[in-house]
């Protein structure tokens, strides 16, 4: 722990604090980060945007099975809805970015699987 004197007071500065610090100062970076650290973009990706978007946690590892046999698999637009919601109870002003891939998505820009790709290398890219 550090403790740092000033004109006006003392306060503790511990390990938890300076870690906490550097992680919000790397999470301004998540562009750079994603582009040094491909692998942390990737990293667990189905899982975690199973479980972020309100599903079990095989959900989209499930989907990109199905996928696989039939490619022109949607998603209802019951779970597009709970994917939105939760995306936006959970990273408030940072899931712009995700709400433009899914957006692109209900305007049929992009299939399942670039929807599924493009919406977890964000959610990796701003996750830091």
């Amino acid at each position: 722990m550090i403790i740092l004197s000033s004109a006006f007071n003392d306060f503790e500065y511990s390990t938890m604090d300076f870690i906490d610090d550097i992680r919000k100062e790397l999470q301004k970076y998540g562009e750079l980060l994603s582009k040094v650290l491909p692998n942390r973009v990737n990293k667990y990706k189905d899982y975690w945007l199973s479980t972020l978007c309100g599903f079990s946690k095989k959900y989209v590892n499930t989907l990109k099975n199905q996928l696989k046999s039939d490619s022109h698999k949607k998603l209802s637009n019951k779970s597009l809805n709970n994917i939105k919601q939760n995306i936006i109870e959970k990273l408030g002003k940072k899931a712009k970015v995700c709400l433009e891939i899914i957006k692109s998505y209900e305007e049929n820009k992009i299939n399942t699987h670039m929807f599924l790709e493009n919406l977890s290398k964000e959610l990796g890219r701003i996750s830091g």
